[in-house]
């Protein structure tokens, strides 16, 4: 599923031309808040290839409550949290339990899902690699289409009328 309208709590996310790590978590959630320390060291080790992004379906004032309540803060989290409330992205994924996590590469295919803690540091590197491979070829015939176009154009667009 597209991701949803999110309020962003603590920044929002560039997720151009990298892979997308969805944590779906909530701050009730024992496991879940347990997970925050691995999707840390997740994004700090891949940061330059790979976007980490925690997404809760609670309603604002619950979040909030449960921020307090846990004695979460910003900076307890190396990257962005949101919360979708109407937990679209949730349903979309038809995510029964959290936590969960899925894995998106560039052509929008879920590559990886499953709980935070068996997402390997040797499978993002791997997922990573892939992702770059994803997106080298996908620019490639991007080019290759808008010049065809051109030279269709430059040459009156003979190619069309054969």
């Amino acid at each position: 599923p597209p991701l949803p309208k999110v309020n962003w709590w603590n920044g929002e996310p560039d997720i151009t031309g990298k892979l997308i790590i969805v944590d779906f978590w909530a701050t009730w959630c024992a496991p879940c808040r347990a997970a925050i320390p691995h999707m840390n060291s997740i994004a700090n080790q891949f940061r330059n290839d790979v976007v980490c992004m925690g997404i809760s379906d609670e309603s604002p004032s619950n979040f909030d409550r449960g921020l307090r309540d846990t004695n979460l803060k910003k900076s307890d989290f190396d990257y962005p949290v949101g919360i979708d409330p109407s937990g679209s992205m949730k349903k979309g994924f038809g995510i029964t339990g959290i936590p969960h996590v899925a894995v998106i590469s560039n052509d929008g295919i879920v590559r990886w899902q499953g709980h935070p803690n068996d997402l390997s540091a040797d499978v993002v590197r791997q997922l990573a690699e892939a992702n770059k491979e994803i997106a080298r070829i996908a620019t490639q015939a991007d080019a290759s289409r808008w010049k065809r176009s051109l030279e269709n154009e430059a040459d009156g667009g003979s190619q069309r009328r054969r």
